[in-house]
């Protein structure tokens, strides 16, 4: 048998725009916290759900924006403490606290990194470029993939981070494929 807990939150941002976040928490016969899912729509309509594993790390399970799959699409943004997975949840890439981007295996080892420590947010813009940015939005990484627009960045079930335009080749990848 399991509980189930749902918290409901709705807050007004500036002019008539709304976001709302539901929060479920599944318990198991013992009372333990067995999974945690978070649903959320921000002013801009988008809804986002949220699943946390046991060290409560946040992973993007689904969005009702240009998500595809376990990717970050373009005009999107990572922001430190967030998180995606791989397809088969064996990879991670997280924008970290200490300003960090980080490819995680599943193992915890990281296999890929900017060695950014001012990041802020990371941003597969819309020219086709994946950026770093700093608190002041200056670039401190990027992959030097401008003049792709439409691309989007996907962590791969191989391990390879790859940014694919949306017609022709890979323009850009981590080289950590095949693990």
């Amino acid at each position: 048998m399991h509980r189930v807990l749902t918290v409901l939150g709705i807050v007004a941002l500036a002019g008539t725009a709304q976001a709302s976040t539901t929060t479920t928490f599944i318990y198991d016969a013992l009372g333990r916290v067995i999974n945690v899912e978070a649903r959320g729509t921000g002013g801009t309509g988008v809804s986002n759900q949220y699943a946390f594993d046991a060290a409560s790390n946040r992973a993007v399970v689904r969005s009702s924006g240009p998500f595809k799959g376990p990717a970050l699409d373009h005009g999107q943004v990572l922001h430190r403490g967030e998180t995606i997975l791989s397809a088969d949840a064996r990879f991670k890439l997280t924008m970290q606290f200490d300003g960090d981007l980080v490819l995680y295996d599943q193992n915890s080892t990281a296999i890929w990194y900017t060695g950014t420590t001012t990041g802020n947010l990371a941003a597969m813009q819309t020219d086709g470029n994946f950026v770093v940015y700093d608190v002041n939005n200056n670039p401190v990484w990027n992959s030097g993939t401008p003049n792709s627009g439409g691309s989007y960045l996907i962590v791969q079930t191989d391990g390879n981070l790859v940014i694919y335009p949306q017609q022709g080749p890979v323009v850009w990848a981590s080289g950590t494929c095949c693990r």
